[in-house]
């Protein structure tokens, strides 16, 4: 099978060289360890493209054009990015106490999810089984004669995997000592009869194994995961022009998602986990930065409303950096979040230009249109010049030249966005805010003068006659 996945790859002319990993090798641990076959179920294989700028599609859109280039490889579930290093994905997790409806949910809902666009392999981990030997012991019988559950246990561990005893013999191999394991033979493994044949020893005897229990063949889980006392089971799929919030959204509306049984439930995990926590902290660094920045404004001006003139600059570049992301149709991602911060203090700078020299001006003796009308005129140039040479360097990312730039682009694009609008509105909209901050100023000036107790300010000096010419002096 890897061979097969190798070949289709290296017909791709995209492909500069292909490399795989199959299997991974296990050890015991805490007891006598023992060299184990290599678990050939998984295999990983890397396929290293040329660079970026000798070829024309992305590694987003060379995955979606290979997304059923590997349909006709039967037995094997094959995914990009499964190393979780590659690859956008969604992953939904159900959780319950009954396995057996968690199973059934998982993979009504992979299912479903095959039939929404955009959404490329589900694959559930609860349909992934492996055959198995089932043994049922007969509780009756095996209290009849004295052997209980774990004798029975004990002796299929030993006869299929082997004992793992510490106290175990062990042989001397030059330097290093090997144990020395009893199990059956692999013929012996492999045959059912001889199997049952076993014998058990109880308090009246021994007796073969089929005799207190039944055997039958089945399918069980490949691996069993719990989380928070819960069995769960996950759903996962490639994602191919859609985002991870626009996935989730459209899994949710999913009858097997509105419709979950009695006991079984979502759990956040994965990406989606990741992302909620990613916004919730982007939120707080936000409201942070913005109370921090009011602060300090406050104490440099002196004044609690002309910092909030400054800070209404804040919408404007938060406004076009989202809007510009809608115009390119860029995903919002962690790079975008540090943008969006990164213009905060861009906006609130230029605002800071405009209002301090307004605010110096009229300290000076300019009347306040004339100061606003002064300030917006000197002040243009330094705000436009920082404006160019930010969206100057963020070009090169804008526009996804050099290897890796398609994940950064997004960042680029909501600064330069957020720099247009914020360049071409603060001279307009900053001054509006200040003259209006301004009449509120005065206004709550007036009305808090009101509210003041008045003093009586009524000083009367005792009369002095003036010898000279007898007039009567009083001073108030």
């Amino acid at each position: 099978m890897v061979r097969q996945v190798g070949d289709i790859l290296q017909k791709q002319p995209e492909v500069e060289s292909v490399f795989a990993s199959i299997g991974t090798a296990s050890e015991g641990g805490g007891g006598p360890q023992r060299s184990t076959a290599a678990n050939v179920n998984s295999a990983t294989v890397t396929a290293n493209l040329v660079v970026r700028d000798a070829r024309d599609v992305s590694q987003q859109d060379f995955e979606t054009r290979l997304a059923g280039a590997f349909d006709d490889i039967a037995g094997a579930r094959i995914q990009f990015g499964a190393d979780n290093q590659s690859g956008s994905k969604v992953k939904i997790t159900l959780a319950g106490s009954d396995s057996e409806k968690l199973s059934e949910t998982a993979n009504e809902l992979a299912a479903e999810m095959r039939a929404v666009p955009g959404l490329l392999n589900p694959v559930s981990d609860a349909a992934a089984a492996k055959p198995e030997l089932v043994v049922r012991p007969d509780k009756q019988r095996m209290a009849q004669f004295g052997i209980t559950a774990s004798d029975v246990a004990r002796l299929l561990s030993v006869a299929t995997i082997g004992a793992n005893d510490a106290a175990l013999a062990k042989y001397s191999l030059g330097d290093r000592q090997v144990y020395i394991v009893p199990t059956l033979t692999d013929d012996a493994r492999g045959d059912l009869d001889r199997i049952k044949a076993l014998k058990i020893a109880g308090t009246s005897g021994t007796m073969p194994l089929g005799a207190i229990a039944s055997f039958e063949f089945g399918a069980g889980p490949t691996t069993i995961i719990h989380f928070d006392g819960d069995r769960t089971a996950s759903i996962e799929a490639e994602l191919s022009g859609l985002t991870l919030g626009e996935a989730q959204a459209a899994i949710a509306a999913l009858p097997a998602m509105k419709n979950l049984p009695d006991g079984i439930y979502e759990k956040a995990q994965g990406d989606a986990k990741r992302m909620n926590e990613m916004f919730s902290g982007f939120v707080m660094a936000m409201a942070t930065g913005v109370l921090l920045m009011f602060a300090t404004l406050a104490l440099l001006f002196n004044s609690f409303l002309q910092p909030v003139t400054i800070l209404t600059a804040l919408p404007l570049s938060i406004g076009g950096a989202f809007g510009f992301l809608w115009l390119t149709d860029s995903a919002v991602a962690i790079s975008v979040l540090i943008g969006v911060l990164l213009l905060m203090g861009i906006a609130a700078k230029n605002s800071i230009l405009l209002v301090e020299y307004a605010i110096v001006a009229r300290r000076g003796g300019q009347d306040r249109y004339g100061a606003l009308m002064d300030a917006a005129k000197k002040r243009a140039r330094p705000i436009v010049m920082t404006s160019i040479a930010m969206g100057a360097g963020m070009a090169p990312l804008a526009l996804g030249l050099g290897a890796g730039a398609e994940t950064r682009a997004p960042m680029a694009i909501a600064v330069i966005g957020g720099l247009v609008s914020s360049t071409l509105l603060s001279l307009v909209y900053v001054p509006v805010i200040y003259t209006l901050m301004d009449d509120l100023e005065r206004v709550l000036g007036r009305w808090l003068g009101k509210l003041l107790p008045r003093e009586k300010v009524a000083t009367t000096l005792n009369a002095e006659t003036n010898p000279a010419n007898g007039s009567h002096e009083s001073l108030v």
